[in-house]
């Protein structure tokens, strides 16, 4: 936590952070090590922790344009960014710095990308508001389009949510998380009240905010967001897996826990499997104890 000296603590403790890095760096040779940070209090400030990271061993830098306290509603700190960018990227050019803060359409990354230099951008509560701000222009024709809020690459977000949900049946989401994902995606309470006007919230089917909160399970929502397809879903085969892929089911943690009581029941070691089995039979009964 921050109270902890974590997460945006470290901001103002860049001896620490650089130490992290280097830690990480020195264990793990392998792998490019990147950080993620704010606006610190003035350009130099922020350039000057970068800098840091850099020495300590970060091949990227993620960079969100506000500061530590700045709510998501106010507006994110551009001009700022900008100058950081600017004078580190004249610094480390080769060093891959990713820009974080308000990039609600692709028309806006892609201004600030060619303009600075930046070498990628990270969005958050623009990826919540439509996921389909992620889809790329088929070909280099339609690359010099406007691709602002009503690029034509977005789609309806009646049709994002119920794939969402697809999603979410295909995985068996806990209901509570769904509602929640949906909710934010449904509210603007977290933009900028300059981007609200833009951030349009149709949805031709009259749902709303309030029927989502009164479903109760993950059925229920499906049927608000006329999802029937996967309300009757049936249990699939399992397929085969393919090289590298994992599948998982509650053996997955319940071995681990029954491996975990054997370990402390028999932590003074037992002489042999007889009394192992002894001691779990009372255990189980609820006559043992360790």
């Amino acid at each position: 936590s921050v109270s902890g000296g974590m997460g945006s603590a470290l901001l103002s403790d860049p001896g620490r952070a650089a130490n992290i890095l280097r830690t990480l760096r020195e264990g793990i040779r392998n792998k490019p090590i990147s950080c993620k940070i704010r606006l610190i209090e003035n350009t130099q400030k922020t350039l000057d922790f970068c800098m840091a990271m850099i020495n300590a061993g970060a091949l990227a830098i993620g960079i969100h344009a506000r500061c530590v306290g700045d709510a998501s509603t106010k507006p994110a700190d551009r001009k700022t960014l900008r100058e950081v960018l600017s004078l580190l990227k004249s610094k480390h050019p080769t060093i891959s710095i990713m820009v974080n803060g308000d990039f609600y359409t692709r028309q806006e990354w892609t201004n600030m990308m060619e303009e600075t230099g930046a070498d990628g951008v990270l969005l958050g509560r623009p990826a919540l508001y439509n996921t389909s701000i992620f889809r790329k222009p088929i070909d280099d024709t339609t690359t010099n389009l406007s691709h602002g809020y009503k690029s034509s690459l977005l789609l309806d977000k009646s049709s994002v949510i119920q794939d969402y949900l697809q999603e979410c049946m295909r995985y068996n989401n806990h209901y509570k998380n769904v509602k929640y994902v949906i909710c934010e995606m449904m509210s603007n309470r977290r933009a900028p009240p300059d981007r609200v006007p833009h951030l349009l919230q149709n949805y031709p089917g009259g749902q709303t905010i309030s029927k989502v909160c009164n479903c109760h399970s993950l059925e229920d929502i499906c049927k608000v967001w006329d999802v029937n397809d996967a309300i009757n879903k049936k249990e699939e085969t399992p397929t085969a897996l393919v090289a590298g892929e994992h599948r998982y089911d509650d053996s997955y943690i319940m071995d681990t826990l029954e491996t975990k009581k054997d370990e402390l029941l028999f932590i003074g070691g037992a002489p042999n499997n007889d009394e192992r089995c002894s001691k779990r039979k009372k255990l189980n009964n609820g006559n043992g104890s360790n």
